[in-house]
């Protein structure tokens, strides 16, 4: 089960995102404005628990791709991040940053991290990812 904070896959693995809230009892789907269980999510890092995000309903999961990461998932993304600061300007370290993947072929070969940087423009790196 997803718990608020997890790192999750979104928008068909094209994106790592967190859990950022749970909608489960049916006093939440009134005041939410559910019909049944839902969650909102964010591609903000790192995590903070005050933001929102974008809500999808639980039906929705499997066609939004929606899962949570796996502990090898996050070990790539952790190891993909470290790469991709030691390229990134001084400035990235610290900044919040959203991360999205490239596929081919049904495989992802890339992770892209967006660095969110004070007076400027993003900051974007690309790091090949590992697919042992």
């Amino acid at each position: 089960a997803m718990t608020q904070g997890d790192l999750i896959w979104w928008n068909e693995a094209g994106c790592v995102g967190h859990v950022q809230k749970i909608i489960e009892t049916p006093e939440e789907w009134v005041e939410w404005g559910w019909q049944g269980p839902a969650a909102y999510f964010g591609n903000l890092h790192p995590y903070d628990p005050n933001s929102i995000g974008v809500g999808y309903p639980l039906e929705c999961f499997e066609d939004e791709g929606i899962a949570k990461l796996s502990e090898s998932g996050h070990s790539a993304l952790t190891a993909a991040l470290d790469v991709a600061l030691s390229s990134a300007p001084t400035a990235a370290k610290g900044c919040p940053y959203s991360v999205s993947t490239r596929g081919e072929n049904n495989r992802m070969v890339e992770w892209i991290f967006q660095f969110w940087l004070p007076d400027s423009k993003p900051a974007i790196i690309a790091v090949p990812a590992d697919d042992s």
